[in-house]
């Protein structure tokens, strides 16, 4: 095997991992500190029981995340490192988000109630 299909292999089995959801929010939450199953669920939001512990169970079988009776889930060595690489995106985020860069959000359903606009109703699709 190449180097060159080494490295993607590589690239496309963390693209996969990091592109399920919830993975790369868990990585985040567990950066600084370890916790509970309970205390992580509150971090993500009140993420789901069974998609925090189908993610957990990636990031486990990944070696990005380890777990300890009594002590809860942590970063491992491996989690660790990822952060450290991903630092330099993250100073570039900081600087992208405060720059023009913003990605502009769609507007809610409550704010173009209040700002008079409707909203567009799905067609019903007829009876078969």
């Amino acid at each position: 095997m190449t180097e060159t299909t080494k490295q993607k292999n590589a690239i496309n089995a963390a693209i996969d991992l990091f592109h399920r959801r919830y993975v790369l929010r868990i990585l985040w939450e567990l950066r600084a500190d370890s916790f509970t199953f309970r205390e992580l669920q509150q971090a993500c939001n009140d993420i789901s029981p069974s998609t925090l512990n189908l993610r957990l169970g990636d990031l486990r079988a990944a070696n990005l995340v380890t777990h300890a009776s009594g002590a809860g889930y942590a970063l491992s060595d491996q989690g660790q490192e990822l952060l450290l690489a991903a630092a330099p995106v993250l100073d570039w985020a900081v600087d992208w988000h405060s720059s023009s860069g913003k990605p502009r959000r769609k507007a809610t359903v409550k704010a173009k109630a209040r700002s008079g606009r409707s909203t567009p109703q799905k067609k019903k699709r007829p009876a078969r």
